[in-house]
Formats: C-alpha cells, sequence, structure tokens
C-alpha cells in the first residue's frame, strides 16, 4: 500500500535560478586598474614618438652621409680647401714681410709707423699693396700695388696725395693680370710731415 502523501509543488524554474549575488567592485583596485592601463598608453605613446624621430634623424643622417661621401662632393672640398690655404699662405707671409718692414721703419727717424699706417689706409677695398719700399737717403718710397679696376688706381693716388705726408707722387701706368691692375708709385715722404 501505498501512501498517499501530499506533494508539496516545486516550482522548478525557479528553484533552478542561481541566485546572482553582483560582487562589488573594489574602488582601490579600479583606480589601480586605470592608472596602469593610462601608463601603458603613454610610455607606449612616448615610444612611438621616440622611434619616429629617431628613424627620421637616421634619414637624415644617411642623406648628410650620402652627400658627404659623393667623391665630387669631396672633391669641390679638397679644391676650396686647398685654395684657401693658398690664399692664406700669401696673405700670411705679405703680412710678415710688411710688419717686419714696418719694424724697421720704426728705427728709422725718416718714416713712422703712423706714416704707413697713413699711406697703408689709402688702399680701401678695391687695392691692395703688394711691397712696399723706403729709400731713407732720398725720402722716396716705392709702393709695388694691385687694383681691382683703372679707375681705382686714380682713387688712390687722391687719397695718397691728401694724406698730407706727401709731397710728390709719381706713377708710370698699369700692366694687366688675371688679378687686376699692377702698377707702381714712386712718392716722396715730406721729412716732418708739415702738410698735417
Amino acid at each position: 500500500m501505498l501512501l498517499h502523501r501530499k506533494h508539496k509543488k516545486i516550482n522548478y524554474v525557479k528553484a533552478l535560478r542561481v541566485p546572482v549575488n553582483k560582487p562589488k567592485i573594489n574602488k582601490a583596485v579600479l583606480r589601480v586598474v586605470f592608472s596602469l592601463a593610462f601608463f601603458i598608453v603613454v610610455i607606449t605613446s612616448v615610444y612611438l614618438i621616440t622611434f619616429f624621430e629617431n628613424n627620421s634623424l637616421e634619414n637624415e643622417l644617411s642623406e648628410i652621409n650620402d652627400y658627404i661621401n659623393d667623391e665630387s662632393n669631396q672633391a669641390l672640398y679638397d679644391k676650396s680647401e686647398y685654395d684657401y690655404n693658398v690664399v692664406l699662405s700669401d696673405l700670411n707671409s705679405r703680412q710678415e714681410a710688411l710688419e717686419v718692414q714696418m719694424d724697421s721703419w720704426e728705427l728709422n727717424p725718416g718714416i713712422t709707423a703712423e706714416y704707413l699706417e697713413k699711406i697703408l689706409n689709402c688702399n680701401g677695398t678695391n687695392v691692395l699693396t703688394e711691397s712696399c719700399d723706403y729709400d731713407d737717403s732720398t725720402g722716396v718710397m716705392t709702393l709695388g700695388m694691385i687694383a681691382k679696376d683703372s679707375s681705382d688706381i686714380y682713387d688712390y693716388i687722391d687719397r695718397l696725395g691728401e694724406t698730407g705726408i706727401i709731397d710728390d707722387i709719381n706713377y708710370n701706368g698699369y700692366n694687366v693680370y688675371d688679378d687686376g691692375f699692377s702698377f707702381t708709385i714712386y712718392c716722396h715722404i715730406m721729412a716732418n710731415g708739415s702738410g698735417e
């Protein structure tokens, strides 16, 4: 015999539902996660910027090295350097010669460094003194000059006469060369510079 029992009605849908307990997110953990994510984004951005800038600089450096190592550019540089050294050597030797001559003239009472400076200041930008000689017994100075243009010669002679220390200027023409007009001036220096 079966006993008849009273069964309780079971709602299986309700029974199968799993209770969902929403876990609470810890705010401190959330801050750490967001901080780490931000840090990773910043580091990645810095790395990418540095990488692209470095790549750009390497490309520019490569172009510069190609230009420097180009044989035609090296030949131009070598020629320019050689020309510069030749001109510099020439200017240094001229300067040394003039300094030696100026030192000797300082010892000579017939002409002073002040007189010589006045004469050399007459050159301007278009006339160059190549040589300079002074004869103490006659008071005549011989100047070997180069001018860029023939008109510069006459301007130079005018400036020389305006110094007030020269009473006679002789000029006998010029010769034409590749680097200008070569000419010689013979001038008599006043003994006391009375024309100053």
